[in-house]
């Protein structure tokens, strides 16, 4: 191996320390939960749910570790079930087959504000998906729904990793403030050497790779690099912070607003200027 290849494609060479620092600021963003429950209504349709007027409505239960959801369906003069939780009107009609139940009843889930789970449907099965990292969706009974109805964890929720839960608390307060300009400041730099981030306090080709493998996470997100910049923080020795600077009011790229009309009518008979042509090519247009 030659000198240059030993510094371009050594065990420790630029090229293989620029992937690991790539790779590293992928995974200093890191991954979220996604923990995914189903109901599966069977043979469950409209009118096999109408449990008479006057008679408690068939439910079945979900919960987080902050609630209980009790969805409960009414087709003809149903009441609520007397069911601790919180109760989620589903009204379906007697004629709907068991894939518009189920699509009635994501669209009933999706319509409680706030919950850390979103609801979708394919043919007769409900899937509900924490949106919240950390945060677990539990089936807890098919209830009363009855015949061939069965709940199931489809797939139990993971522990967020690198700065995932961090970053989303983030830009969830910043939400709920109307910010759209704020600095989050995040602790360490996971498994990437951060003497060698702040080699030359940052000017380095690890430290770009680090912060292109970070962009590329974000953006994975729906969050990309016109609206964050990040910044390493080389205040102190005694850890590597990276800075967040979230901006999500800017222009694309501060492109400039055209505030001119893209059409006009052309009144005067010439090509390749305005309304307001002047003969002899005095405007400009050279006609």
């Amino acid at each position: 191996m030659s000198l240059r290849d030993s510094y371009f494609n050594g065990s420790n060479g630029i090229q293989q320390q620029m992937d690991a620092a790539f790779q590293a600021g992928i995974a200093y963003v890191g991954v979220g939960a996604n923990d995914i429950s189903t109901l599966s209504l069977g043979d469950r349709d409209g009118s096999n749910l109408a449990a008479g007027s006057g008679n408690p409505g068939k439910y079945f239960s979900y919960a987080s570790p902050s609630a209980n959801y009790v969805p409960w369906i009414f087709v003809s003069g149903e009441l609520a079930p007397s069911v601790a939780g919180t109760l989620v009107q589903v009204t379906v009609l007697s004629g709907d087959s068991s894939t518009v139940v189920a699509q009635k009843i994501a669209a009933a889930m999706n319509s409680i504000v706030g919950t850390p789970f979103s609801s979708m449907s394919n043919a007769n099965v409900v899937t509900m998906q924490n949106s919240a990292s950390g945060v677990v969706i539990l089936p807890i009974s098919a209830g009363t729904l009855g015949g061939t109805s069965v709940v199931a964890q489809a797939q139990p929720g993971i522990a967020p990793s690198g700065q995932y839960s961090t970053l989303q608390q983030a830009l969830q307060n910043a939400a709920a403030a109307g910010q759209q300009d704020f600095r989050l400041v995040t602790q360490g730099t996971g498994n990437m050497n951060g003497v060698t981030l702040r080699a030359c306090n940052g000017n380095n080709l690890a430290l770009r790779s680090f912060f292109s493998g970070i962009y590329y996470a974000l953006a994975g997100q729906n969050i990309y690099n016109y609206q964050v910049q990040l910044i390493l923080d080389i205040s102190s020795n005694a850890g590597t912070n990276v800075i967040f600077k979230f901006r999500f009011s800017a222009r694309f790229n501060n492109a400039p607003v055209n505030l001119e009309p893209l059409t006009f009518t052309n009144t005067s008979g010439f090509i390749g200027c305005g309304p307001n042509h002047q003969g002899g090519g005095s405007c400009g247009c050279g006609y």
